[in-house]
């Protein structure tokens, strides 16, 4: 099998294709995704299974999760999907403000394969986009670093930190235009999403692109027949109304938290 860097990203282009089309293929992008699964497990040299993998981190903010369940993130197929197209829309929206300079972009919790960017070096030349990132597990790091390295993407990444970056301060030398925080499950319960938008948005340009925009958390009542009926649909894109009217009670976006932190 060849595992080069340029036979490695001609397959990360057929991938990154699919996922930015704007067709929805659902069984064409699983197939995809499994495949950028595989393929990032072989460069990163990765031993997924190995226990220590398992293994969430414990913070004071909240809980990093093992980079096995990080590395499974993949697998949710439409997030994965809309979040790396949202970034690359950034990109091409920073790039008709910012044409004679790389848009930067700080992407923290990488988990070990920087996912939700690594997709886009076939969409962009260093020279477009540079990446700072931010990853608090040592093991995800060194994944990491292997995969840029399969992929001869050095030049891509201008910085990897080792830190919580619900605390890391900001290199004051070095503006962002983009900053990608995805670092949440169901109801922000337990990953430190919350807390790193709060340390970092205020340290980051007024015109900053947050991915995600907006988090709304909402209560409502399910009807658990419906909802089950839903998941296992032939169409799993079929909107299916399985909740009663549902009330807002938590929002996170760039104007709630300078509000919040003043």
């Amino acid at each position: 099998m060849n595992n080069s860097p340029q036979n490695s990203l001609e397959k990360l282009a057929e991938i990154t294709n699919v996922i930015l089309s704007k067709e929805l293929d659902y069984m064409q992008l699983k197939n995809s995704l499994d495949a950028l699964s595989l393929l990032f497990l072989s460069a990163s040299k990765l031993n997924i299974e190995a226990e220590v993998n398992a293994q969430h981190l414990n913070l004071e903010s909240g809980k990093a999760i093992g980079l096995k369940w990080a590395a499974m993130c993949i697998e949710d197929l439409i997030r994965t999907k809309n979040f790396i197209s949202g970034i690359n829309k950034a990109i091409l929206d920073k790039q008709r403000l910012y044409m004679d300079r790389p848009i930067e972009i700080l992407y923290t919790g990488t988990g070990p394969f920087a996912t939700l960017v690594m997709p886009l070096i076939t969409r962009f030349s260093p020279e477009e986009i540079q990446f700072t990132c931010l990853e608090v597990n040592p093991i995800s790091i060194q994944s990491l670093r292997n995969v840029i390295e399969a992929f001869n993407a050095t030049s891509y990444f201008r910085a990897i930190h080792e830190c919580d970056a619900s605390k890391f301060q900001l290199p004051e030398s070095q503006p962002f235009d983009i900053v990608v925080i995805e670092v949440l499950q169901m109801a922000l319960a337990r990953e430190p999403q919350v807390a790193i938008t709060y340390n970092l948005i205020p340290q980051l340009p007024e015109d900053v692109t947050l991915i995600p925009e907006e988090i709304s958390l909402h209560i409502a009542l399910v009807d658990s027949k419906k909802e089950q009926e839903h998941m296992f649909a032939a169409d799993p894109t079929r909107e299916v109304d399985y909740l009663s009217p549902a009330t807002k009670v938590f929002t996170l976006n760039k104007v709630e938290t300078l509000k919040r932190l003043k």
